[in-house]
């Protein structure tokens, strides 16, 4: 309930009657049949359950005793919970891309336009891949907080982006205002495939792999995170959602107040992350080594004064 996808008289907005009249999927799915009658809260603890237990198999049952065999100590459980969020990462992007490339209307490229005639039909498949998306990002908040090795340096502006986008995916979902967000989502999950690759390929030691994955990372980050989103998205949002949105009395101020908060806070993170990554490159020209500093472990100064990660002292001892 709460997803407003029509207009009423005088363009004011109203809700269905019913879940049925929101859903906008073929008949002759037998899966998306059963499971349409379903509540956005009831997908969101179905997909949590299921990729929590996925994760836990995949990371410990499958990935650490492969991890096992290319390195050793405090390393296995960094690269083996590395690994079940790339094959994640590549099944929303290929899921994205299905989603936004089969869509008629120019919004892609012309995110302003996304706003017109808003709110509108939020169909099933779009509701299904934003509840899958909010289960995928509290389980990296609770696994990040809880589970996962614990780091000094990137701790918080982590911490700080996986509270932002579970904002974002939230409102979204409770109002339908999907168009933009799969957007966001799309482009986050592309980058972040090589980005993962190169933190994985660092930490085994294989500089070729960790190289050239870094170098895709750098050139996705800069046309899809420090072009598009702030240049389109970000700006195509806080323009159309204004004009188209707000203005008409059909979104509320505070919440296009929190929704510029929360876009323009990630595409700081994304600045920040882009220097890193620069970091890394000008580091390994020197080193021969890619490390990702985004989520390193604190460094460890030296009696000749050189600065080194705490898991090469690790390694070294090992």
């Amino acid at each position: 309930g709460g997803l407003r996808v029509s207009q009423g008289e005088a363009g004011k907005p109203f809700i269905f009657a019913n879940r049925a009249e929101m859903l906008s999927i073929s008949a002759l799915d037998p899966v998306f049949t059963k499971l349409e009658g379903y509540s956005s809260l009831q997908l969101f603890g179905c997909f949590f359950v299921l990729l929590t237990g996925l994760r836990v198999i995949l990371e410990y049952g499958v990935f650490t005793p492969i991890v096992k065999r290319f390195t050793k100590g405090s390393l296995v459980p960094k690269v083996a919970c590395e690994c079940p969020k790339i094959l994640y990462y590549c099944f929303t992007s290929w899921w994205a891309t299905e989603l936004l490339f089969t869509q008629e209307e120019p919004w892609m490229f012309d995110p302003a336009k996304a706003f017109v005639n808003f709110p509108y039909e939020f169909t099933f498949e779009f509701r299904l891949f934003y509840t899958c998306q909010l289960a995928f990002y509290w389980n990296l908040l609770l696994f990040f907080c809880f589970v996962e090795p614990a780091k000094k340096r990137g701790w918080w502006d982590m911490f700080i982006h996986h509270w932002v986008t579970i904002g974002l995916v939230s409102i979204s979902l409770y109002l339908g205002y999907y168009k933009i967000g799969v957007s966001i989502l799309w482009l986050h999950d592309i980058t972040d495939i090589p980005a993962g690759s190169a933190k994985i390929f660092s930490l085994c030691d294989w500089f070729l792999g960790a190289a050239v994955s870094l170098t895709t990372a750098l050139v996705l980050w800069f046309v899809l995170r420090l072009v598009y989103f702030p240049y389109l998205i970000a700006r195509g949002t806080a323009y159309g959602c204004w004009i188209h949105c707000v203005k008409p009395g059909i979104f509320p101020v505070p919440l296009w107040v929190m929704f510029q908060v929360f876009l323009w806070t990630l595409v700081v993170l994304h600045c920040y992350w882009f220097y890193c990554f620069l970091h890394i490159i000008i580091d390994s020209t020197r080193d021969k080594k890619c490390q990702d500093t985004r989520l390193s472990e604190t460094t460890v100064t030296l009696a000749d004064g050189r600065a080194v990660s705490e898991d090469d002292v690790v390694k070294k001892a090992e």
